[in-house]
């Protein structure tokens, strides 16, 4: 014999009226409630630093500051009074607006999605308390409670299942496997007091199929479930925190784009500054007399450019290479590192001889050679500053942030600005409409019997016929639906609609006219039943019932369900009471 009610804790559970209020409250104190936690926040100054990783910032960055040094240089070590900062400074604005500007948009999106959220969490459950099925939000279950689920519905959490009827259930979410699964109702004996202990250890050593776990779908059937975990502790919550902990690492198009683009440009602007350098720097030698006279006078020419070569060497290992890599270039090949190292060799080997002509007579030769070779290093900084554009971050950023807007004017939501060009070349974007861009509500609109078709005007000339008695038994003994009555916030009574809508419909229509359907529900003796789903497109219930000229109670089988599946199994039509074939009357039905 099964049991009538369940401990859980000190709470006793009545497996036929739920919860009551009090014992909902007590219950959420102690295990919780049913919101996962979201994942950290990142902080609004990282948000703000994340900016500042973009390749074509820090290209920018390291361009206005080497721009910066250098007009500094020339401007006061040099003395030449017309260099102006006004190049660096056009940089380094250009760098603040676009990161301004994205991170705004972005901090701005965010809000949008945190409020978009709150809605999309707000998912209605069907739960029994106080005697009587209501709704209530996934985030106002606890556990305790006693769920029930019928065919789409999504599971709110982890629990025991304590009566079905060919309940299948898609686990995907959480295996992988598309297959749905059976699930029956767990056993739960009865003790002594007519209750049963339940707790989160019995759930774990519960046999898998009659465990139902948060987040799955209900794909065909339905069942009542006793809800033993909730929020952060149910299977869910636990793979939704080691998910917050890992962050995405996938890129978007435009950001692979621009990073490719900022790479070509950083490889031959920087390439061809220091060739020019190079070239700029050898000519200076070769015409500077400070090292005629160095090699006149001395024979160290050589040491000083096995010296150079070996300073070149380290220069471009712990100078250019970390630099390099900070705009995502790697100097790998033996190749590119040779190119790196002539330069640095050239110019380790012109401030030797500057630095002999200083010990020497040759002062003002050496600080011609060093100005030389200063003016070659500018020119180099130049074709680095000006190969870099610096207003593409700033104008793809603001492009990026008006698309956003325009889509968000829409009701199109972006969280990441870059994402906006993705989803922004999308041509088709597939959506159920259905409860989406309607109220969700139906409404019977016609109705066929006797030979004849009525509009809801003329049901009420049907409700004393024995056609519309068979309808309401068979509706009525035939569905899960309920409709809850409720006060609104103008004090007036209204109806809450619970379940399937066609069936909600219905029993709206049999309850204006004075049915009580739950009533009729309970008064059936139901045998089996077989739910609705999208290949059978029909729902079907066994009762053992009455009938008119027999003396044992008969078995019945209730069916609705598509007009098409409905028709194709019909041979007779009731017509004022007589059974008729329904021949000469379905092509009038199918015409309606």
């Amino acid at each position: 014999m099964k049991a009538d009610k369940i401990q859980l804790g000190d709470i006793t559970i009545d497996l036929k009226t739920g919860l009551t209020t009090v014992q909902v409250a007590a219950l959420r104190k102690r295990y919780g409630s049913n919101l996962l936690t979201p994942p950290p926040r990142t902080p609004w100054w990282k948000q703000l630093l994340e900016k500042f990783k973009d390749p074509t910032i820090i290209i920018l960055l390291a361009s206005a500051v080497i721009s910066l040094l250098m007009t500094a240089i020339e401007k006061y070590a040099l003395g030449n009074p017309d260099v102006h900062f006004t190049e660096s400074i056009g940089i380094f604005l250009a760098v603040l607006l676009a990161i301004t500007v994205g991170y705004f948009s972005e901090r701005k999106s965010e809000g949008e999605f945190d409020a978009l959220n709150k809605v999309k969490e707000d998912i209605p459950v069907k739960v029994l308390r106080n005697g009587q099925i209501t709704t209530t939000h996934i985030g106002a279950v606890v556990a305790g409670d006693l769920i029930v689920l019928d065919m789409g519905d999504k599971v709110p959490a982890d629990g025991l299942l304590l009566d079905s009827m060919g309940l299948l259930i898609d686990q995907s979410l959480l295996t992988g496997e598309s297959a749905p699964v059976r699930k029956t109702p767990a056993v739960i004996p009865t003790s002594g007091d007519g209750a049963n202990a339940v707790d989160a250890d019995a759930f774990e050593k519960a046999d898998e199929n009659h465990c139902i776990y948060r987040g799955t779908m209900v794909n065909d059937g339905h069942g009542l479930m006793l809800a033993v975990k909730v929020g952060d502790s149910t299977q869910m919550g636990k793979i939704a925190a080691n998910l917050a902990d890992d962050e995405s690492k996938s890129v978007t198009p435009l950001v692979e784009k621009l990073s490719r683009l900022a790479k070509q440009i950083s490889i031959l602007g920087v390439s061809g500054a220091l060739a020019i350098f190079t070239c700029m720097s050898v000519e200076t030698l070769f015409q500077s007399e400070v090292v005629k006279e160095f090699v006149q006078q001395t024979n160290l020419e050589w040491i000083l450019a096995v010296a150079s070569v070996v300073l070149g060497v380290l220069l471009m290992r712990f100078v250019l290479r970390p630099f390099f890599a900070s705009m995502d270039m790697n100097l790998e090949s033996w190749y590119a590192q040779f190119l790196a190292t002539v330069p640095m060799a050239v110019a380790s080997y012109a401030v030797g001889v500057s630095a002999w002509g200083f010990y020497d007579v040759y002062d003002s030769a050496a600080i011609g050679l060093l100005q030389q070779v200063l003016t070659a290093f500018v020119v180099a900084v130049t074709i680095i500053v000006v190969a870099v554009p610096e207003g593409l971050p700033m104008m793809v950023t603001v492009s990026l942030a008006m698309n956003m807007l325009k889509m968000a004017r829409q009701n199109c939501l972006v969280r990441k600005l870059v994402a906006s060009e993705t989803i922004g070349c999308a041509t088709v974007i597939c959506s159920d409409k259905t409860g989406t861009l309607t109220q969700n509500k139906m409404q019977p609109v016609w109705f066929w019997a006797n030979g004849q078709s009525y509009s809801p005007d003329e049901f009420s000339q049907l409700t004393s016929t024995s056609v519309w008695r068979d309808l309401v038994n068979s509706v009525c003994v035939n569905s899960e639906a309920n409709l809850e009555r409720f006060t609104d916030s103008a004090g007036k009574t209204a109806v809450r609609r619970i379940g399937n809508p066609t069936e909600c419909a219905l029993l709206a229509l049999f309850t204006e006219f004075g049915t009580d359907y739950l009533a009729v529900r309970t008064a059936a003796n139901r045998v089996g039943e077989m739910g609705h789903n999208s290949e059978r497109k029909m729902s079907m219930v066994l009762v053992k019932e009455k009938a008119d000229g027999l003396d044992s109670p008969a078995l019945f089988c209730h069916i609705k369900g598509a007009p098409e599946r409905i028709l194709d199994k019909c041979s007779f039509v009731r017509i004022d009471g007589a059974d008729v074939p329904i021949d000469s009357y379905k092509s009038q039905i199918e015409s309606e």
